[in-house]
């Protein structure tokens, strides 16, 4: 792990929940076979696949939360697939930090690792590309 990274989940008041939850992202990313760019965003661990949308690791009134994009789609879908989760508006999934990771957790991460294969698709069934004759 990059240390300046190292340095951030070190200030964790659940570090090992927020470790555990890195740990969860990352097994997600290889059941899917995607690699994961790590970096720091908004001082906060993030984690990038090339088929989707940043998730950052947080936390957030006594929770740990993992966040995504305000502008996509990811939280208002997960929210009609668990709606009795924690959310932060349309921003993240709050976790209660001395619990298991949930499976709403494993299917955000499954939904934002992937985004942008859906954004394509959608895209497609609305503008279909051309046959060539």
């Amino acid at each position: 792990m990059n240390p300046d990274i190292e340095a951030r989940f070190d200030i964790f008041e659940h570090k090992n929940f927020a470790l555990n939850l890195r740990q969860t992202l990352i097994d997600v990313a290889y059941e899917l076979d995607l690699c994961l760019l790590e970096s720091l965003k908004w001082n906060q661990p993030s984690y990038l696949s090339p088929t989707g949308s940043a998730v950052r690791i947080a936390e957030q009134k006594g929770k740990v939360g993992l966040f995504v994009h305000c502008q996509t789609s990811i939280i208002e879908t997960l929210k009609g697939e668990y709606p009795d989760e924690c959310y932060d508006e349309t921003r993240g999934l709050l976790l209660e930090p001395d619990g298991e990771i949930p499976i709403a957790a494993m299917r955000l991460l499954h939904i934002a690792f992937t985004y942008k294969i859906k954004s394509q698709a959608n895209k497609d069934k609305r503008h279909p590309r051309p046959i060539a004759q």
